[in-house]
């Protein structure tokens, strides 16, 4: 784990790359007025990259094990994914629930999960930092400067960052230990697909 000064000064550099796309000026600090616009967005492009599910988030055969017939899941846990057809399982309410029986305190034993977690921004590897950030730059371009011109640009830079995403997942993938090759992360539908710009 970084140090938290590593992780805001990670974040911060990301903010300020999203300012200055914008033709804005730096912060020396997050938190600040100038900045909230940016880091929210930045926390939403983080939460839905992540979701879609890459080599730096997603953990196989993880084990949970019930307690009094109830299995609790950790609060960063996007998704899950039991790799079975006889069993339907989701996350409500923070813990696991059964949607064949419509109950959440049936689980007798330990259950594996595939499951997608939500990293801090600063735990993630620099090539998907990289592409989160350039995203965030798209949205902040076209919700709060709402300059066209400068969105087209934008989504170039962010179409050239997802590539080079794709191309260390599919990197990973050909090494896995898991001896399987998961294609979440390279067959949802594309974020950039929704974005329209005036030509």
């Amino acid at each position: 784990m970084p140090e938290p000064y590593e992780a805001a000064q990670t974040e911060l550099a990301a903010i300020n790359s999203i300012l200055s796309a914008a033709g804005e000026a730096s912060v020396s600090a997050l938190g600040t007025t100038d900045s909230t616009q940016a880091e929210l967005i930045l926390d939403e492009v983080n939460r839905e990259v992540q979701s879609k599910g890459w080599f730096f988030n997603k953990r196989f055969n993880v084990s949970y094990t019930p307690v009094s017939s109830q299995i609790t899941m950790p609060t960063n846990v996007i998704s899950i994914d039991t790799q079975r057809n006889d069993i339907l399982l989701t996350i409500r309410d923070g813990k696991l629930f059964n949607l064949q029986t419509g109950v959440d305190n049936d689980f007798s034993g330990t259950v594996k999960l595939d499951i997608v977690e939500l990293l801090p921004f600063a735990d993630c590897p620099e090539v998907a930092r990289n592409y989160m950030q350039k995203m965030a730059s798209v949205y902040y371009l076209q919700r709060i400067a709402g300059d066209e011109r400068m969105t087209r640009f934008a989504i170039g830079a962010a179409q050239t960052a997802q590539g080079l995403l794709m191309r260390e997942e599919i990197r990973v993938q050909s090494t896995t230990i898991y001896g399987r090759r998961d294609r979440i992360a390279l067959t949802t539908k594309n974020p950039l697909d929704r974005i329209q710009t005036n030509r």
